[in-house]
């Protein structure tokens, strides 16, 4: 989990979450996509 503070409302959420799907589509890609989620 992350947690996002952007007291100056630049926008940078909306580019983390571009960023996010990005990161699970390229996992899924390579074959790893049990790295989206925390072993337990």
């Amino acid at each position: 989990m992350r947690v996002h503070v952007d007291p100056a409302n630049d926008g940078a959420a909306v580019s983390f979450a571009v960023m996010d799907r990005v990161r699970e589509q390229f996992l899924h890609r390579i074959g790893f996509p049990e790295l989206l989620h925390p072993a337990s």
